[in-house]
């Protein structure tokens, strides 16, 4: 018998690697000299190893053109944008799903459910994410974990990428204060009386966080009212602005005081903090007037002057450390005005003294008019006075009368005169002279009536 041996060449195929074998069947026939065909065949599988493999990569940035990278960082609320790369690296073909553990939106060709990947091949998916205020207020890594899962392989293979936050957080208060409600505002304003006063304070968030837990204290106005800029969520979101209303009443003891009323807004939230100041500042017009009456315009002869004294505040500043004197008098005394009994000279307050002098006869005789004046004085301005006069009129006068002791003589002898002067006007007359036509002798013996 003859053996004969035949050879074939067959080229194998990725489908029958990713099949796993390839059966062969060989049949011969002879045909023998007498009779019918003889056939006969035999059947082979050839067994090919399967070494399934990939890698996968996730890279993320801010924009979609890139670069990505294992991390970014936001700033601000955005999009994050992802890509997935899966390369086989193994001896089959391989298909799946890429599923991610974020609610990604995916968005590229091929489909991700029961993706295809050649031998040697990639495929790449990109997917977005939105980046909320949330996430960047709490400040907590974003970690996005990618998973091909191909029917080829047992264990799938994940990749990550991480969002982080750079955190912000600023914010800035300005205050203003104004004397009308409506305004206008600015940093200063300036009062001269009691009366109020108005403040508007911003808090605007500058950083990129939200503000929780905004508080804003004033000590001064204990009124602030939230009047607008709250979008209802009860935190101030970056680039939101609130605006706060107080009042103050500014009072008299404050303009007393001429010294500037400096009030701090101070804002607070779980973030950061922040204050501003506004300025009233006081116009103090410390003034009085005094004036001063006698009961007497006119005297002829001694008596006693009543006089009045009335001081008047006309300024818009309350008079400390007062003094009234009247030299002329001795002094004086206090009657009323101070209603409030707290011994300052009040804005429109009036006090009124009196006082009185003995009026001599030595005052009658000078002649000369008697001008009080009275001078008052305080702390805060300088002195005034006020004066008031009584004139005297003086009208000097007197008689004389003579006698003689014998109206009649027969023979020579002593005669004695008696003369008798007497004031009868209003003022004492001095260095008198008596003289007489005759060589008498005037001996004196006045009598003081």
């Amino acid at each position: 018998s003859d053996n004969t041996t035949f050879t074939a060449v067959y080229t194998l195929t990725q489908a029958d690697i990713d099949l796993g074998y390839v059966d062969n069947t060989a049949t011969t026939t002879g045909t023998p000299p007498v009779g019918d065909d003889v056939t006969a065949s035999d059947d082979f599988r050839l067994t090919i190893p399967q070494v399934p493999g990939f890698t996968i990569t996730k890279g993320v940035a801010d924009s979609d053109a890139g670069p990505f990278a294992a991390s970014v960082v936001f700033a601000a609320p955005g999009t994050a944008y992802y890509s997935i790369t899966v390369t086989n690296t193994g001896n089959m073909t391989l298909t799946g799903d890429l599923t991610d553990i974020l609610p990604v939106g995916f968005a590229a060709a091929p489909s991700v459910p029961n993706a295809s990947i050649p031998v040697g091949g990639t495929l790449t998916w990109t997917a977005t994410y939105p980046i909320t205020q949330a996430m960047l207020n709490t400040g907590t890594p974003v970690v996005n974990t990618a998973t091909f899962t191909p029917d080829q392989v047992v264990s799938p293979q994940g990749a990550s990428a991480t969002v982080t936050f750079s955190q912000t957080p600023l914010v800035t208060v300005a205050k203003t204060v104004a004397l009308d409600p409506a305004g206008p505002f600015a940093e200063t304003v300036t009062v001269d009386q009691p009366r109020s006063v108005h403040y508007t304070i911003a808090v605007t968030n500058t950083g990129n966080v939200s503000l929780t837990s905004p508080v804003l204290d004033d000590p001064l106005t204990p009124d602030e009212a939230l009047v607008s800029g709250d979008d209802g969520n009860g935190e101030i979101d970056p680039g939101e602005t609130w605006v706060y209303t107080a009042s103050m009443a500014i009072t008299q003891a404050m303009i007393d005081a001429d010294a500037p009323i400096v009030n701090t807004a101070t804002f607070g939230s779980d973030q950061v903090g922040g204050s501003d100041v506004a300025t009233v500042t006081v116009a103090t017009t410390p003034a009085a007037t005094i004036a001063k009456s006698v009961d007497l315009a006119s005297l002829s002869a001694p008596a006693v002057l009543t006089y009045a004294i009335t001081v008047d505040n006309t300024g818009n500043t309350s008079l400390t450390a007062t003094t009234l004197a009247d030299p002329l008098t001795g002094g004086v005394t206090f009657v009323s005005g101070d209603t409030d009994g707290d011994n300052a000279l009040d804005v429109d307050e009036t006090w009124t003294y009196s006082a009185t002098l003995d009026v001599t006869q030595a005052m009658i005789d000078a002649g000369t008019a008697i001008v009080n004046t009275a001078t008052f004085d305080a702390a805060e301005i300088t002195p005034i006075e006020a004066s008031a006069t009584t004139t005297i009129s003086r009208s000097p006068a007197f008689t004389i009368a003579k006698a003689v002791d014998q109206a009649e003589l027969s023979a020579p002898g002593l005669l004695t005169y008696t003369i008798t002067v007497v004031n009868t006007g209003n003022t004492s007359l001095t260095a008198p002279v008596m003289t007489d036509d005759l060589p008498v002798t005037i001996t004196a013996e006045p009598t003081d009536t």
